[in-house]
């Protein structure tokens, strides 16, 4: 067999409960329910693509709040494609625990797990060899990399969950360099962990991240898919070549917004500003909007009303208000109270202070300080 053809993801945290949803249940439950959507979108693709593999480098779900249901779920999608190979391996958010679904559950026959226990498998029908180990536990910051021993027959492949160049200190999980792992004789690394896709890591063309086929917070702007790859072989069995393209798949987009609402006076007013700007973003989007600038010293945006009013219209929108009030700090320099006391004084600390980060910090603490006073909180 002189090609090989798979799927490449990761990172799916099936049954994740979506906190940054606050208390919305009904939105979290249906962020769970486009998770589950996004494997039957894998396995379609995969299906269609004919494809002999498909990998999941980790974090196939949530250990602590995975449901039975889910994983049945995920199984009988597996069962739906008896002829694609379908390798896993436990990340740090689904750890090959001893009460782990890895280890207690009766998966599909074509379902294949890699573990410190069972860190190879050899596919003779499909001339491929994949090596893995996983995460024992949520903690491991050693290399989780197996024993390989390189069958130049076979199209060779490394299965990792983990930090790949980057250097975050001594609790960074399973730290690896894209070098070493382009040394490892390996015709393709697949990696997990890290939700943002990044091709090429390195530069060696074997080491690739997909990231989170559907992204998970307002972190993850942009594109989220898989990688759908093929391993070519010559006819003297080396020479091997890689293609590959990156396939969406993600149902939702996340998106990060500021409006500038100086000189507006009326929740209305923020309104409209607001729904032309979201305009041309999709209905089925998550918002996080920052109002900036500084409001009328009586004027404080009604935020929930605000958010209650655009959520009739996007799926999910957020509001945070970091404006200032545009207050006269001379006029209130002279009042006699708690205002006038605190103005006088930062005037002063300002006036003295050379260091010119410093007297920006200062300036930044005079308007929050003067936000709290007046609204008894900072937003």
């Amino acid at each position: 067999m002189n090609k090989l053809k798979f799927l490449h993801c990761s990172d799916i945290h099936l049954d994740m409960t979506f906190t940054t949803l606050g208390a919305d249940t009904k939105r979290s439950s249906d962020r769970r329910q486009d998770l589950k959507e996004v494997v039957s979108c894998i396995v379609g693709l995969a299906k269609n693509e004919k494809v002999h593999m498909i990998l999941i480098c980790g974090d196939l779900y949530e250990h602590a709040y995975i449901r039975r249901s889910t994983i049945n779920y995920v199984n009988e999608l597996f069962k739906s494609i008896p002829d694609i190979k379908v390798i896993m391996i436990p990340g740090n958010h689904d750890p090959y625990a001893s009460n782990s679904f890895y280890q207690n559950y009766s998966w599909a026959d074509n379902v294949y797990i890699l573990s410190p226990q069972n860190s190879f498998f050899c596919f003779k029908d499909i001339n491929a060899c994949v090596f893995g180990m996983g995460f024992e536990n949520s903690n491991r910051i050693e290399p989780a990399i197996p024993q390989i021993s390189i069958n130049p027959e076979y199209f060779n492949i490394l299965m990792l969950h983990g930090t790949v160049d980057m250097n975050f200190g001594k609790t960074v999980l399973n730290p690896v360099s894209s070098s070493s792992l382009a040394g490892s004789g390996m015709d393709y690394i697949a990696l997990g962990h890290f939700h943002k896709k990044t091709s090429d890591i390195g530069g060696h063309g074997r080491v690739f991240n997909p990231g989170s086929p559907e992204p998970l917070g307002f972190d993850e702007e942009g594109e989220h898919g898989v990688f759908l790859c093929t391993l070519y072989m010559d006819a003297y069995g080396n020479r091997k070549r890689l293609e590959y393209e990156f396939v969406r798949t993600s149902k939702r987009q996340y998106y990060n917004l500021e409006l500038d609402i100086s000189g507006f006076n009326t929740d209305e007013q923020i309104l409209e500003a607001l729904k032309e700007q979201i305009n041309n973003v999709p209905l089925t989007s998550l918002i996080n909007i920052c109002l900036k600038g500084f409001t009328e010293n009586d004027f404080n945006p009604n935020i929930r009303y605000i958010e209650e009013c655009l959520n009739e219209r996007i799926f999910y929108i957020k509001l945070a208000d970091a404006t200032s009030p545009s207050y006269n700090v001379g006029e209130i320099s002279h009042e006699p109270g708690l205002r006038g006391l605190f103005v006088r004084k930062m005037l002063k600390k300002i006036e003295e202070e050379k260091d010119d980060e410093v007297r920006a910090r200062l300036k930044k603490s005079l308007d929050l300080g003067l936000k709290a006073l007046e609204k008894g909180k900072i937003d």
